[in-house]
């Protein structure tokens, strides 16, 4: 890590101290808490502090179930006909705690614990295809809300060694940047456009890239050099065009 890059992370966590002690004075909301948690949990983690990390990630797990509990106690959730209501909405939320099960594996892994991230990642693994699957239920059509879903799956994947299911997921990710792209593209024609063009294709850089570089590595662990190569060129051709 980069002196600046750590200094980045500590003022962060300064900040995320403080908005953490004012939430809890004023009170606010276990969801609310469990976000500057887990935000807090990763500037640790960034610093390489993961055992303050693994004890902020489950106090966010810990926040974001009590949220949910509280949530489908209420009145709208209440009774057997609010049963499949309940499940949907308990589907959609999984993905904000397989997340953060996802990220505290990562710590425990750097822990020397990792029978206990394994575990973690299995758990992560089934909240994160649930939610997918909820994502896929609704929209029907892929989109960028999509994206998250995929690539949250696919690192949880990724983790586990499970390259083959998480190899078509990033493809997915890839296509539906471009398509996107393409979309917005189309939309700005005619030289007056030109500068919105080139923000466009400077956007879809920068969040590729990074796509590129994780999906590289499925490949190489795929066995697939070749491939792996040309992806990884072409990130780095990315992160040039877009300064990262």
């Amino acid at each position: 890590m980069t002196h600046s890059a750590a200094g980045r992370h500590a003022d962060a966590e300064a900040v995320l101290r403080r908005e953490i002690a004012f939430a809890e004075q004023k009170g606010e909301d276990a969801l609310t808490l469990g976000g500057l948690f887990e935000k807090m949990a990763a500037a640790c983690a960034a610093q390489g502090r993961h055992a303050e990390a693994d004890s902020l990630y489950r106090q966010a797990l810990a926040s974001h179930e009590r949220w949910l509990s509280n949530v489908l106690r209420s009145k709208r959730f209440r009774g057997p006909e609010r049963a499949r209501s309940r499940d949907s909405f308990r589907r959609r939320f999984g993905y904000c705690r397989g997340t953060i099960l996802h990220s505290n594996a990562a710590s425990l892994r750097e822990l020397g614990r990792a029978d206990e991230a394994a575990r973690m990642e299995v758990r992560a693994e089934a909240l994160l295809v649930r939610a997918l699957a909820h994502e896929e239920e609704q929209r029907r059509v892929d989109g960028l809300t999509t994206v998250c879903y995929l690539q949250a799956l696919a690192a949880a994947f990724r983790a586990q060694g499970k390259y083959s299911e998480a190899e078509p997921l990033y493809r997915r990710v890839l296509a539906i940047h471009q398509v996107e792209a393409d979309r917005r593209l189309a939309r700005l024609k005619g030289r007056q456009y030109a500068a919105a063009r080139d923000r466009v294709r400077e956007t879809l850089a920068f969040q590729v890239a990074p796509v590129l570089r994780r999906y590289a590595s499925v490949l190489r662990a795929l066995g697939r050099a070749d491939e792996a190569d040309q992806g990884e060129g072409r990130a780095e051709r990315l992160r040039v065009r877009c300064g990262r």
